[in-house]
């Protein structure tokens, strides 16, 4: 037929976010954004400088354009538990959460994360009933062969049934 695909180059918009908060600085990374509930949710690694250590943050925004941080009151950052920090502590390096779309999922775990924690820094799962309040399900590794020091990403593959995970590898002892 007459299909055709024609790419397009971006078009630089508007700034949505800019990290000026004591918590966030230069080295933020990892950025998950997904939509739910009609809002957009975008989680990202606050990290101001290397002698700190580093949180994982949430912004939301009902356009997509115009983000603002939640004041969540749940974890201190130097003195105060103003900010919009959702976990801080083993993990927060490269959390990386997702809405949990499996419908056998029990209520209080509808959104999942992994993320590299224990002593071989291998992947650990959270779960949280609303996106904010999260716990760890279990100190023991659900992922272990791999190099997990980067975003990984993982979701329910309703066409599969299953979870699946994607993380950077290693082919003939070079990283991917």
């Amino acid at each position: 037929g007459d299909a055709r695909r024609i790419l397009h180059h971006p078009v630089p918009r508007e700034v949505v976010l800019t990290f000026d908060k004591p918590w966030e600085g230069p080295y933020c990374g990892y950025f998950t954004v997904f939509e739910d509930e009609g809002k957009v949710r975008i989680y990202y690694r606050g990290w101001p400088d290397l002698s700190q250590g580093d949180c994982a943050c949430m912004v939301e925004s009902e356009d997509g354009i115009n983000f603002t941080r939640p004041n969540l009151g749940l974890f201190d950052w130097a003195g105060s538990k103003d900010n919009n920090i959702v976990w801080r502590g083993e993990g927060c390096h490269n959390f990386t959460p997702f809405k949990d779309t499996n419908p056998a999922a029990p209520e209080d775990q509808r959104y999942k994360a992994l993320a590299s924690a224990g002593p071989k820094a291998q992947l650990v799962p959270f779960a949280s009933p609303d996106g904010i309040h999260w716990r760890k399900l279990q100190d023991q590794p659900v992922i272990t062969e791999g190099a997990f020091d980067s975003q990984n990403l993982a979701f329910f593959d309703s066409i599969r049934g299953e979870y699946v995970e994607y993380h950077r590898g290693f082919k003939d002892g070079v990283r991917d």
